[in-house]
C-alpha cells in the first residue's frame, strides 16, 4: 500500500507528498484530478494528468529521491492560470531537458508534453520537499514546473 500526505502549502493551494515509488504517477494524477474537480476546473483534467503523470514519472526515473512531491497553486479568479509542480530532493545529476526524439526512440517525450499544453513551463533548482531545507541545511532539489489555462473560446 502506498501513503502519501496531503498538506496546505505556505504559500496556498494544495501539496501531496508521496514516496518516489513506480505507482506514484498515477496516484499523483488521480489526485490531480480530485483537486481540480473539486475547484470546478474540469477543463483542464486531462492536460493536468498527463503532464504531472510525465513529470512524477521523471522524478522515479531520473533520481535518488525518496519522495515526491506535487503542488497545485491555484490563484484567486475562477479561470485564472494554475500552476503545478513536481518536486524532489536531489539525487538527479542531470537537469531535466526537452530531448530530441524520433520514431524509434521509446523514452523522451515527457517535457515535449509540457511544451505542448502548458501555457509556461520551467526548472527551479534548489528546490526542497515541504520548501523547507532538507538536513544539510541545504535545498538540492529541484522543481519542474508548468502552468495550465483553459482555452479562451
Amino acid at each position: 500500500m502506498l501513503m502519501a500526505l496531503v498538506t496546505p502549502p505556505p504559500s496556498g493551494g494544495y501539496r501531496l507528498t508521496a514516496p518516489n515509488a513506480p505507482t506514484t504517477a498515477k496516484l499523483a494524477r488521480d489526485w490531480v484530478c480530485l483537486v481540480l474537480r473539486g475547484l470546478g476546473r474540469a477543463e483542464l483534467l486531462e492536460p493536468a494528468r498527463l503532464c504531472v503523470s510525465e513529470a512524477v514519472a521523471n522524478v522515479y526515473a531520473h533520481t535518488r529521491s525518496p519522495q515526491v512531491e506535487v503542488l497545485v497553486d491555484v490563484p484567486a479568479g475562477e479561470r485564472a492560470a494554475v500552476t503545478f509542480g513536481v518536486r524532489d530532493d536531489g539525487g538527479g545529476a542531470v537537469l531535466p531537458y526537452v530531448r530530441e526524439t524520433s520514431a524509434e526512440r521509446e523514452g523522451g517525450r515527457g517535457l515535449l508534453l509540457l511544451d505542448v499544453y502548458a501555457q509556461a513551463w520551467g526548472v527551479r533548482v534548489g528546490a526542497a520537499l515541504g520548501g523547507t531545507p532538507g538536513p544539510g541545511g541545504g535545498a538540492d532539489g529541484k522543481e519542474v514546473w508548468f502552468r495550465l489555462a483553459a482555452a479562451v473560446a
